[in-house]
């Protein structure tokens, strides 16, 4: 049963910290004996559910034929953060997948595209199959707005992937500068 609980909470999106309260309301409203520590059910998820999430996103990338990433790093108490997304086209759907969330020491385009060599590497995701790359349009992603300069993650990239590389600026990005600037001239 605790399995179980810890399954339905990880389908819920509920932090580890949420498991107390739930487990005091489990409690009280059906079994006084019911104990799942936060530890626990960390432990159940990355051990168990995790580990098959892991191979189901593998395999999904395996079949589709070609695939798109994204990122966007955020720093949190000092630590930067860059979680990856797939998005691909497979068995009549289009899906979108976290592929791994990187903690990085720093955010330059040099070590973005060294910790991405090395999650496909260590995946063994073929790099053949990433035909384009969408992050926001800021200079160590793509150098400037005429996409110039060598150490960017899409310069990197591009060398890496062999200059098929397709660049997409972020479409949030892009709408957001566009209602911005355009928004003046229609006096709003």
């Amino acid at each position: 049963s605790l399995s179980i609980f810890a399954f339905f909470a990880a389908v819920l999106c509920l932090s580890f910290n949420s498991y107390q309260f739930l487990c005091h309301f489990t409690r009280i409203c059906f079994n006084p004996n019911f104990k799942l520590s936060s530890t626990k059910a960390a432990a159940i998820i990355k051990g168990a559910f995790a580990n098959k999430a892991k191979m189901d996103l593998r395999a999904e990338l395996a079949q589709g034929r070609y695939f798109t990433i994204s990122f966007d790093g955020s720093t949190v108490h000092k630590h930067k953060i860059v979680p990856i997304l797939a998005t691909f086209y497979v068995r009549g759907k289009v899906r979108q997948r976290i592929l791994e969330t990187l903690h990085l020491p720093d955010e330059t385009g040099l070590t973005i595209a060294t910790y991405f060599r090395y999650f496909f590497f260590k995946h063994n995701i073929p790099i053949e199959k990433v035909v384009g790359i969408c992050v926001d349009n800021c200079p160590t992603n793509f150098g400037s707005v005429k996409r110039t300069g060598e150490l960017n993650v899409y310069a990197l990239l591009q060398k890496e992937f062999g200059n098929k590389l397709v660049g997409v600026g972020c479409l949030a990005h892009v709408l957001h500068n566009a209602i911005k600037h355009g928004s003046k001239f229609i006096g709003v």
